[in-house]
């Protein structure tokens, strides 16, 4: 006799968590989750994969319910609300890509008068941040979120990725192009 493993024991993170309600669980959905219950912080692309055979396809509750919503529509609503993350295909395929030049950056000043910084990069330069002759600290604090702008990216996508918000899809789609 040979036992089906089930899709929560596949998960990087089985061994040691703690989560009452897991989406990799084919039986969550008629469970409550309580107040103060841990959730699950596993991201989105590992519980869609292991999720693909699920009725709940590995999505938490909201996930889930924001899908259910969206499989409602008619295809002309659906159009009328370009980008959505489940069904947007170029939006899905073009985050996937990375064009830019990946992070760390990294700030060095060009000036004695730290009127102008370059962003590095891969060993090169990125970006620069000059202003005029000013005494208000804009400069640096442009280099500054100039050279964050990798890691920031990141954890965006990886905050989409458990909560759908289509103002953070548009601003990804601003900084990748697409």
């Amino acid at each position: 006799m040979t036992v089906e493993k089930l899709p929560y024991t596949f998960c990087p993170r089985f061994e040691k968590c703690n989560v009452n309600i897991c989406p990799l669980d084919p039986d969550w959905e008629p469970r409550n989750r309580l107040p103060g219950d841990p959730k699950c912080t596993m991201e989105k692309g590992v519980r869609l994969r292991l999720g693909k055979n699920l009725s709940t396809f590995g999505l938490k509750p909201l996930e889930l319910k924001a899908k259910r919503q969206w499989d409602g529509l008619s295809e002309e609503k659906r159009e009328a609300r370009p980008g959505h993350f489940y069904f947007s295909q170029p939006f899905k395929e073009g985050i996937m890509k990375t064009k830019h030049t990946s992070g760390p950056w990294t700030i060095t000043h060009q000036t004695a008068t730290n009127y102008s910084w370059d962003i590095i990069g891969g060993g090169s330069i990125v970006a620069s941040a000059g202003c005029q002759v000013t005494k208000d600290g804009r400069c640096g604090a442009n280099a500054r979120l100039i050279s964050a702008a990798p890691e920031l990216l990141e954890a965006l996508k990886e905050a989409l990725a458990d909560h759908y918000n289509s103002k953070w899809e548009q601003v990804i789609a601003k900084a990748e192009g697409i």
